[in-house]
């Protein structure tokens, strides 16, 4: 609930501010308004039931760009092989599935490419998921840390997870989220 108060608090504040000041685009109130809208609705798919299952987490992923205009371009697919299903609070839920947002987000904005693989594989009692596509790539050692890649290492490491990205010219890109299975041990308190 604080996350949502923040973040609420701050996309208000700039819609406010943005009124009648003709902001550029992506910036006006007609988007600001759209961009809270859609975290809101995002936030209530999570906190709408106690428990949340994993897979039911990767299949709203796999289906979050037939409800997002701006990602209906890509396709993604899901390869989860044989890892068990288990219960995250609605918390983690969110957490993951606003790194997968903006690894999507990232890849038609910047990848040019319409396809993303979504693996998940259980090793060593961890479990790795990784977003994977096939555009044009970058240079990750001259990446400038935007506002995305940063939110998604917080993401990360507030569900005690490690983030990496490996990426290079043409070559496409893959992001690399690893937890533990039993750090999800529930708090419902």
């Amino acid at each position: 609930s604080r996350e949502l108060h923040d973040d609420l608090s701050k996309r208000f504040t700039a819609l406010i501010s943005a009124i009648g000041k003709g902001e550029k685009e992506g910036n006006s109130p007609e988007d600001i308004a759209k961009g809270s809208l859609e975290y809101l609705k995002e936030t209530m798919w999570a906190v709408r039931d106690e428990v949340i299952t994993f897979h039911a987490l990767l299949k709203h992923i796999k289906n979050y760009p037939d409800q997002n205009k701006a990602l209906s371009s890509i396709d993604v697919r899901l390869s989860k092989g044989d890892v068990a299903d288990f219960d995250m609070n609605p918390v983690q839920a969110i957490r993951f599935f606003r790194i997968a947002k903006e690894a999507l987000k990232n890849a038609v904005q910047h990848a040019d490419t319409d396809e993303m693989l979504v693996k998940v594989e259980q090793e060593k009692g961890e479990i790795i998921i990784t977003f994977q596509d096939k555009g044009k790539g970058f240079n990750v050692n001259a990446m400038r840390k935007g506002d995305g890649v940063r939110a998604m290492k917080s993401f990360a490491k507030q569900v005690e997870a490690e983030f990496k990205i490996m990426s290079s010219p043409g070559a496409g890109t893959e992001i690399f989220v690893t937890f533990k299975k039993w750090s999800f041990r529930l708090n419902l308190s």
